[in-house]
């Protein structure tokens, strides 16, 4: 709905550790989606989300394509007030978190015609801007 292509990936057995969609720009950038009803967790959700886009990173290098980019997101069913302290610790980590009323608000303009490439990058500045003004942790590349 939003302009993505967009894989599930995390619902069996096998896969329970990876990551739950996998969606991707237009021009191909991905961003790693990880799903949750409740708190983000950011000491076991936010790190393994972090590997996985690691790990992808690393396969998109050995396969020469070192020039997508690759977005973590947090996407929880809890609304943001329950979340607030935990929204900015994960995203000084580099990952986007979207909260119940984010969604809502989402669904609210489908009808109208998104971008999914100005989505994106709209969601690494909100990323990067929290990232630059973490005091304790460097950038990520």
């Amino acid at each position: 709905m939003l302009g993505f292509s967009v894989a599930h990936l995390g619902s069996g057995k096998f896969t329970q550790d990876a990551v739950d969609l996998l969606v991707a720009t237009p021009r191909g950038n991905f961003a790693l989606v990880e799903c949750t009803t409740g708190v983000i967790s950011t000491d076991r959700k936010v790190p393994n989300l972090l590997r996985q886009r690691a790990l992808v990173i690393e396969m998109l290098a050995r396969s020469n394509h070192n020039a997508v980019r690759v977005l973590p997101i947090l996407v929880t069913s809890c609304a943001r007030e329950e979340v607030e302290q935990e929204i900015l610790p994960a995203q000084e980590r580099g990952v986007l978190v979207i909260t119940r009323g984010d969604l809502e608000e989402m669904l609210n303009q489908v009808d109208l015609v998104f971008d999914a490439e100005e989505l994106y990058r709209r969601a690494e500045e909100q990323v990067a801007g929290a990232i630059q003004q973490s005091p304790t942790l460097p950038g990520l590349s």
